[in-house]
Formats: C-alpha cells, structure tokens, sequence
C-alpha cells in the first residue's frame, strides 16, 4: 500500500511549506486538495500558477490533484499544464465526462474519479471499464481532521470485487487502525493529512504510516 500525505491549505504560503515537507518525507506522491467553496462548505487555495514558485525544488515528486469543485472541466486543463501526474474529479460533478477524459489522456496524466462519502458506489458503476482508478472518500469532502466512516470499507470491497485490478485510494481519517482496515479491504493507496501534519513530528509519524503498509 502506498501512503499518500496531503496538503489541505488556505493559502499559498502553507501549502508551499507542507508540499516542502512531503519532499523532504521521501514520499514519491504528494495530494493537494483544491475545493472551491460550493461544491463543500470548505474554500482551499487553488491557483496552480502558483506552483512555478516550487517548480525546480519538486521537479521529482509526483502531484495528484483532488478536485472538490463543482465544475472540474472549468479547471482542469489548467492543472494538467502545470505537470501533475493525475487529476481526481467527482461523480457527483461530472457532466462532461468524455472531455475529462480525453483531456487528461492528451496530457498523458491518470484520471480517477472520487466518491463522496454519502454516494453508494453504484455512481461509479458507469465509468468502471473507463477509468483505473477510484477514489473512496472516508469523510464529508471539506476540511481535514473528521472521523473515519467504516462505509468505506464496504465501498472498497465493493470496487475490488467488480474490478479487481483498478486502483483504490481511501482519503479521509486515516491512521494507523483505519489505514489497515483499508488495505485489509483491498486499498492500494491512503491519503493522510490531520494524522501526519497535527503530529509533534510529521516525518516520523508518515514513516510510521508506510511501515504499518
């Protein structure tokens, strides 16, 4: 299983701090999470011109983006300009799906689709033979630091017995107990923020995390 950290910032000075500190981990992934205020109740930072600032001291750490927003085909090009390695968009806010698609398969960047923590996973039926990744939200998409929801399990369970070889990421209240109910469950990938960056010492506590894996 691979642990991802996340970066769940209000402003661009935080989050240049916490993709630093992911470098820093040895962690080949980084997750940003970019909500737009109306697709949660939660507004993050969001331009990702910003990222030229980092550009040269990240070269090697791999992004994936979390699109909590409620138009992804808005933005989405913009993001894959900016050279990450795969985009997240919602079930609950695809309305041009083929676009989405295609324009990640053009920039030769993984697409995946997240499930909110309410949705059952019947939503994401539709797009099972399309994509090769899934996203199971253990939260409400917002903010970090809410309390794992065991539903998820059964959602990951779920997805693995239809498509065994798709790849499964849990985000949300991961910990040490949570993240080994997920990848008892079959999860590939766990995306941790609270539980790293509210710790005295994040790097150990993610080294922690990959070595319970």
């Amino acid at each position: 299983m691979i642990i991802i950290p996340v970066a769940n910032c209000q402003d661009f000075k935080s989050l240049k701090k916490r993709i630093l500190q992911i470098k820093n981990f040895g962690s080949a992934w980084a997750h940003i999470d970019i909500i737009d205020g109306k697709f949660a109740k939660t507004l993050t930072w969001s331009n990702p011109e910003d990222l030229n600032e980092i550009k040269n001291q990240i070269k090697n750490l791999q992004i994936e983006v979390h699109l909590m927003v409620e138009r992804p085909e808005d933005v989405l090009e913009s993001w894959l300009k900016m050279g990450v390695k795969r985009v997240i968009v919602h079930v609950e806010a695809i309305s041009h799906f083929e676009f989405l698609k295609n324009k990640c398969k053009e920039f030769n960047v993984e697409f995946g689709i997240a499930l909110k923590a309410s949705t059952p996973v019947a939503e994401f039926l539709p797009y099972l033979e399309e994509v090769g990744f899934a996203q199971v939200l253990a939260v409400e998409a917002g903010p970090s630091g809410q309390e794992f929801q065991e539903s998820a399990i059964e959602k990951v369970k779920a997805l693995k017995l239809r498509a065994p070889n798709i790849l499964v990421e849990v985000d949300g209240g991961i910990n040490p107990k949570t993240a080994k109910l997920a990848v008892e469950a079959g999860a590939d990938i766990v995306a941790s923020s609270s539980y790293i960056f509210g710790s005295r010492n994040p790097e150990k506590t993610y080294k922690e995390l990959v070595g319970i894996s």
